[in-house]
């Protein structure tokens, strides 16, 4: 795996490959207040061992990319989903395969709609379509337990690591679901390394603030 850093759109995209550059491309964009490390580096690996070529990046305002004041707004979804496309250009990829998560499912969904000859296909989870309010009212709502983690986000003392640990952990464990065994030190070991490369964790929450989607 090779990780680096690169100029988007005058900002820094932090990025990491696996496997050979010469196999078909993999985008994996993750969704919503989450850097690249919850694309599991094991997964991408294995992934990338089965002939693909696979790229995560964190997204503006989260992980080691460029990020703003927390509380500030100065970008859209329509920007996240061009920097997906400066980060195919960068990488020297006519067309990928691309795989988003949750608000990274909603950038996939735009870089297809504004870039078809560079996507092979999308695939979406936890995510809905795009645009659509009325396309998605079969969807399930947010669960009243996900609402009541975030409202405990202001009570926190972000100072405390431990406790931005453990905080960050409860919200895994509320989106691991009840067929699989949640790996509790797995992912603790994951959202240490996702605390500490952050440029800036508090940062994280300006993906709440996406709205203007022109």
């Amino acid at each position: 795996m090779t990780e680096k850093i690169i100029k988007i759109n005058k900002i820094d995209i932090c990025t990491e490959s696996f496997g050979n550059s010469a196999d078909p491309a993999v985008l994996l964009i993750m969704g919503a207040m989450c850097s690249m490390v919850y694309w599991d580096e094991e997964f991408c690996q294995q992934l990338a061992d089965t002939g693909r070529y696979v790229i995560r990046y964190d997204n503006r305002d989260v992980g080691r990319s460029t990020t703003y004041e927390p509380g500030s707004s100065h970008y859209t979804v329509v920007d996240m989903a061009d920097d997906a496309i400066g980060v195919l250009d960068e990488y020297h990829i006519d067309e990928a395969h691309i795989v988003g998560m949750s608000l990274g499912g909603m950038i996939a969904q735009i870089v297809a709609l504004r870039n078809p000859e560079r996507v092979i296909s999308i695939t979406l989870i936890a995510s809905g379509i795009f645009g659509s309010e009325d396309n998605n009212r079969n969807l399930p709502p947010i669960d009243e337990k996900i609402l009541a983690y975030h409202a405990n986000a202001a009570k926190l003392n972000w100072s405390d690591e431990e406790s931005v640990a453990n905080y960050l952990v409860a919200g895994s464990a509320l989106l691991c679901g009840s067929n699989h065994k949640f790996d509790e030190k797995r992912v603790y070991k994951q959202v240490e390394k996702e605390i500490k490369r952050a440029n800036n964790l508090l940062s994280m929450f300006n993906h709440s603030l996406l709205k203007d989607l022109r």
